[in-house]
């Protein structure tokens, strides 16, 4: 990628490497996107259904999120809001 991290880099240059993954048939079973940093993995969660090319070769599979439980309580709006997303999320299960 240009600068290395997806958080900073368009779109393009994912599917550019993915594309370009997918081509090396037979030499993994599995790709795995780190985005170190990104408050929002919904753009490149995106990219996976949006891009036909992607689509066609890539399914994701799932999405796991860590969250620094020591400094997360530090701003409130976020906790709050994180907890109001987990909480909605949730409830119809």
């Amino acid at each position: 990628m240009s600068n290395g991290c997806i958080c900073c880099t368009v779109r393009g240059d994912l599917i550019r490497i993915l594309g370009g993954l997918a081509r090396r048939k037979g030499q993994f079973d599995r790709v795995i996107v780190e985005t170190t940093g990104l408050a929002d993995p919904g753009p490149v969660a995106q990219t996976f259904f949006m891009d036909d090319e992607v689509r066609e070769h890539y399914e994701l599979d799932g999405i796991v999120t860590l969250v620094d439980a020591g400094t997360s309580c530090c701003t409130s709006t976020t906790r709050t809001s994180a907890v109001s997303r987990w909480r909605s999320r949730t409830s119809s299960c």
